[in-house]
């Protein structure tokens, strides 16, 4: 259920509205083993299709982020921070702008770090605070490289 909120949220578009997770048993010889398969629910025909076999690279961005998201929230560790190095690169905009939300509303998380060259990322935080007004804080950290090494600009919203 918490994978398919935070799906419901990141992916904007209407072709697939659901996700599971369908374990399989089985293995050559004397060894049996679990095997994991992600589906995806086609909103057209409401047929669940084998999600990594089946969808786009941004698509499958999306599935992955939203898993670990979704185990994130359930895990009984309470760290309130998430750290993300390049995510979902093979989306576009409108997938970014609602991630970005997505993530500024999930409460279990107090901080996101993303690491990007995308310079897309540094708008989208600067506009998220116009819109979410004063209860949100965002600071993007700009590194360059200088004379006498590395240079961090801040840029507060």
């Amino acid at each position: 259920n918490v994978m398919n909120e935070i799906f419901r949220k990141i992916y904007v578009y209407g072709d697939f509205d659901a996700l599971e997770i369908r374990v399989e048993r089985g293995g050559a010889g004397e060894y049996e083993r679990s095997e994991y398969e992600i589906y995806a629910r086609r909103s057209l025909d409401g047929s669940w299709v084998p999600a990594l076999r089946r969808m786009s690279d941004g698509q499958k961005s999306i599935v992955a982020l939203c898993l670990l998201t979704a185990l994130f929230r359930t895990a009984p560790h309470r760290i309130s921070f998430l750290i993300l190095d390049e995510p979902i690169p093979n989306i576009d905009q409108e997938c970014r702008e609602a991630m970005i939300k997505a993530f500024s509303e999930l409460k279990e998380i107090r901080q996101i770090i993303v690491a990007t060259q995308d310079q897309r990322y540094s708008k989208l935080v600067r506009d998220a605070a116009k819109i979410w007004g004063e209860g949100y804080k965002g600071v993007v950290y700009k590194f360059t490289h200088g004379d006498n090494g590395p240079v961090i600009n801040i840029e507060q919203p």
